[in-house]
C-alpha cells in the first residue's frame, strides 16, 4: 500500500487495488468504511495492531500520511526478514533432527523387532542396552502419553509464567534484545511519524506481551509523565545496555531522538543477524554429533549379542 500511495495513487484506489489483487488480505470491510467517510485509520483498526493505528491517525491529521505508510512498510518488512533469516538458520538443524528421528524410529520399532527373535536366541543375559531398546516399543505408549501430559502442563505453566522465559539461559538473552529491537524500532517508526512521545510509549504497553516488561514500560511512561528524560527513565527501568541509553540522550539533546532510536535498532539488528550466524556454527555440528551418537548406539545395542555369541562360539 505504501508504493501506491507514494506513486500518487488514492488511498480508496489502493485499498481497491491491493483487494483485488490479495484477496486474503479481506479490505471488502475498510473499504466499505472508508466509501461511507470513516478515516483510514479507524476503517483499519481491526486488521492493524495499535502502533500501525496510532501512526495512521497522527499522519492523517498532520499531512504525513504518505511518510508514516512508509515507515510502517518498513518497519515490518525489518521484523519479517529478521524472522524469515531465523526460520532460515534453523531449517538445517531441524531437518537433521526430524531425519534422525525417523531413522531411529524405524530402527527401534520395526527393524530391531524383526532380528528380536535371532537376539533372544543368542541365550544368556542380553547387554542393558540392548533389553532397553527391545522393551522400547512396549512402553512406547506410556513414554507418549508422559510425554503428552507433560507439553499440556509445561505449556500450561510457561502461560501463566510468561516471565521465564527471560531467564532460560541463552534463549532468555536473545528474547531480551529482540524486544529491545522491537522497543527501538517502533519508538523510532512513531516519533518520525509525528506520535507524542507519552502517545507513542502508551502504544507501545498496549503491543507489548511480556509482563515483566509491561511493569517497565509503565514505570516509564510515568516518568516521562512527570518531566523525567526518556534516556534516563530507560537507565533507570534497565530497559537496554548503557550505550543504547547514552546514544538515546544524544538524541534528545540534538532533538533527532527518531533518528537516533532507529540507528539503535539497525545495530541491533547487524548484532542478532551475527548472534543466529554464531549459534548456527555451533547447532549444526552439535546436532549432527548427537544424531550419531544415537544412531552408534543403536547399532551397538544390535550387535552386542552378535559379538557375545561368537566369543562363546569360539
Amino acid at each position: 500500500m505504501a508504493g501506491l500511495v507514494e506513486a500518487g495513487c488514492p488511498v480508496y484506489q489502493a485499498l481497491q487495488i491491493m483487494a483485488r489483487a490479495k484477496p486474503a488480505l479481506k479490505l471488502t470491510a475498510v473499504i466499505a468504511a472508508i466509501a461511507g467517510g470513516d478515516k483510514l485509520a479507524d476503517a483499519l483498526s481491526c486488521n492493524l495492531p495499535p502502533m500501525a493505528i496510532g501512526l495512521i491517525r497522527i499522519a492523517e491529521t498532520n499531512g504525513t500520511l504518505v511518510a508514516s505508510l512508509r515507515r510502517l512498510a518498513d518497519y515490518y518488512e525489518e521484523q519479517a526478514e529478521l524472522e524469515g533469516k531465523i526460520i532460515s538458520a534453523l531449517i538445517y538443524p531441524l531437518t537433521v533432527i526430524i531425519v534422525g528421528l525417523m531413522v531411529l524410529g524405524g530402527v527401534v520399532f520395526w527393524l530391531l523387532p524383526m532380528f528380536s527373535g535371532l537376539l533372544l536366541e543368542t541365550g544368556g543375559n542380553l547387554p542393558w542396552l540392548t533389553r532397553s531398546l527391545l522393551a522400547l516399543p512396549k512402553i512406547a505408549p506410556w513414554l507418549f502419553g508422559i510425554m503428552v501430559v507433560g507439553i499440556l502442563f509445561l505449556t500450561y505453566y510457561l502461560r501463566r509464567n510468561q516471565n521465564w522465559w527471560l531467564y532460560v539461559p541463552l534463549l532468555g538473552l536473545a528474547i531480551r534484545q529482540n524486544i529491545q529491537l522491537q522497543y527501538c524500532y517502533a519508538l523510532g517508526a512513531m516519533l518520525a511519524g509525528k506520535v507524542p512521545l507519552t502517545q507513542a510509549l502508551q502504544i507501545i504497553i498496549d503491543i507489548n506481551t511480556w509482563p515483566e516488561y509491561q511493569a517497565k514500560y509503565n514505570r516509564l511512561l510515568s516518568a516521562v509523565n512527570d518531566g523525567a528524560a526518556l534516556s534516563q527513565a530507560m537507565q533507570n527501568e534497565q530497559l537496554c545496555q548503557l550505550e543504547i541509553c547514552q546514544v538515546v540522550e544524544i538524541g534528545e539533546k540534538s532533538g533527532k531522538l527518531a533518528s537516533a532510536l532507529t540507528g539503535v535498532a539497525r545495530q541491533l539488528e547487524r548484532e542478532k543477524e551475527q548472534q543466529i550466524k554464531r549459534w548456527l556454527v555451533l547447532l549444526e555440528p552439535l546436532v549432527t554429533l548427537l544424531v550419531g551418537i544415537f544412531v552408534g548406539l543403536v547399532a551397538l545395542a544390535v550387535m552386542l549379542p552378535m559379538i557375545n555369541l561368537v566369543n562363546a562360539i569360539q
